[in-house]
């Protein structure tokens, strides 16, 4: 059975890390992945959120019906419609 090709690196930025992943995951582990991370940021001191998902990552979380469980931002829209 192949491997996914999935690629994470870490980068700290001011009071924040930055979390990159790129390449492949199954959904259903990917989607594990974000609610846990996000249940555990609401229950505690830290913040979570996506920024800039791919088109498949925002399919995945509308399909799935978890979209207003994880916060997603998008940088560049906030700078246009700002």
């Amino acid at each position: 059975m192949p491997v996914p090709d999935l690629h994470v690196t870490t980068e700290p930025m001011e009071d924040a890390i930055v979390v990159r992943a790129t390449g492949e995951i199954d959904n259903s582990t990917g989607l594990h992945l974000l609610l846990d991370a996000s249940h555990r940021s609401a229950v505690s001191d830290w913040g979570f959120f996506v920024v800039r998902p791919s088109e498949a990552v925002r399919r995945l979380l509308d399909l799935s019906g978890t979209s207003d469980l994880v916060m997603v931002v998008d940088p560049d829209a906030e700078r246009v419609l700002g």
